[in-house]
């Protein structure tokens, strides 16, 4: 009797297990897998890339009940819903009013810088995003250690785009300019060993102002350079078809 609890006991444990990766406990919350100590899970960090902390990937918009996720993204190949952490990078939430909490933007954001320390002279496409907040859900958003609530690095250009239902509260982040011109041909920004898979470029509000990604203007979802796609438009107050939009690095 003692040997039939133990085995059910254990056959119990291994259920539970295999359960952990059937999705978030409910409809308005993320999984929170950390695979952090994982080998694999950066494998686009080469001597060749030069990557500012606070870069932003895979940014995913989140709705909960029979909507579900909007945008469904990924960072060096981790779903962005799915893990709360992967190696160098930790996940973050700048929300939306007007969803329920727990709802909106979210994003993996890297945790230090890797390669150059000069800001300007990161070699990822001019408009690539960095230190993506929230100045009422999520104020705290560096980007190269510079809060991207008040300011932003050498080489980089602050920007906002306004949160319709939140009474005057916004969205932040700082906006690459590649001044040095290190990153402007597609053997750059379309290379998986300069820039990881995920990385956000072009972000805007087009109620307020596009964003850019290499040359080009993201005013439509036909926008994007090639090797990236376009995501968006997403604010929860404001009418369908407007809000954020971004491109994503495939």
């Amino acid at each position: 009797m003692r040997i039939q609890f133990l085995v059910a006991l254990i056959l119990s444990a291994c259920g539970t297990a295999q359960d952990f990766d059937t999705g978030a406990a409910n409809e308005n919350e993320l999984e929170f897998r950390d695979v952090s100590a994982s080998p694999m899970a950066d494998p686009k960090d080469t001597t060749s890339s030069v990557l500012p902390q606070g870069l932003n990937c895979g940014l995913m918009y989140w709705r909960g009940g029979s909507g579900g996720s909007v945008e469904s993204t990924s960072c060096n190949g981790y779903l962005t819903k799915s893990y709360s952490a992967i190696s160098n990078y930790s996940r973050t939430s700048s929300g939306d009013y007007g969803l329920s909490s727990g709802q909106g933007y979210y994003t993996m954001a890297r945790t230090s810088s890797y390669g150059s320390t000069d800001p300007s002279k990161m070699k990822v496409p001019k408009g690539t995003v960095c230190g993506l907040g929230h100045s009422k859900n999520y104020p705290t958003a560096t980007c190269m250690g510079y809060g991207s609530i008040a300011s932003c690095p050498s080489g980089w250009n602050r920007r906002i785009g306004y949160d319709a239902s939140s009474s005057g509260g916004y969205w932040h982040w700082c906006e690459y300019q590649d001044p040095s011109s290190l990153c402007t041909s597609s053997s750059c920004y379309g290379s998986n060993t300069y820039v990881p898979q995920g990385t956000v470029c072009g972000l805007g509000h087009n109620d307020w102002s596009y964003g850019s990604c290499t040359t080009k203007t993201i005013s439509s979802s036909t926008s994007c350079p090639s090797g990236y796609t376009f995501y968006g438009w997403y604010d929860r107050g404001s009418s369908s078809g407007h809000g954020m939009g971004w491109c994503q690095k495939n």
